[in-house]
């Protein structure tokens, strides 16, 4: 699935900028053991598109306990 991030304002810290997302995961899914993995798109204001997935490793969320509210 794809989700959209939103730049948080004045996040740049010379090095990086900064933005927030939430992404929507079934509750059937979330038990110890599972995970979340994903990668990270961007398209430049110059049409440019760049990809980044933690070195073709993906960013990953590890459940380790099923407390939901």
């Amino acid at each position: 699935h794809d989700y959209d991030a939103t730049y948080i304002i004045n996040s740049f810290d010379g090095t990086f900028d900064r933005f927030s997302f939430t992404i929507e995961v079934d509750r059937d899914r979330i038990q110890p053991g599972n995970s979340v993995q994903f990668c990270i798109s961007y398209d430049s204001y110059t049409g440019a598109e760049f990809w980044d997935s933690n070195y073709q490793q993906n960013y990953r969320f590890d459940c380790v306990s099923r407390t939901i509210p």
